[in-house]
């Protein structure tokens, strides 16, 4: 399983690749951010590895 946190300030961009994303079986979405701070929050409470 591909486990994902969306990160975009746009939340109508957001709410698409949600949708696009929730029909693959392999992928998780676990999170959104709307900024890169927001985003290294996420990460380290979910504690996931950044690629």
């Amino acid at each position: 399983m591909i486990s994902i946190i969306i990160a975009e300030d746009h939340q109508s961009l957001i709410d698409g690749i949600k949708l696009s994303l929730e029909f693959e079986d392999d992928i998780a979405v676990v999170g959104e951010a709307n900024d890169g701070e927001e985003l290294i929050q996420l990460v380290g409470k979910k504690k996931l590895k950044l690629l």
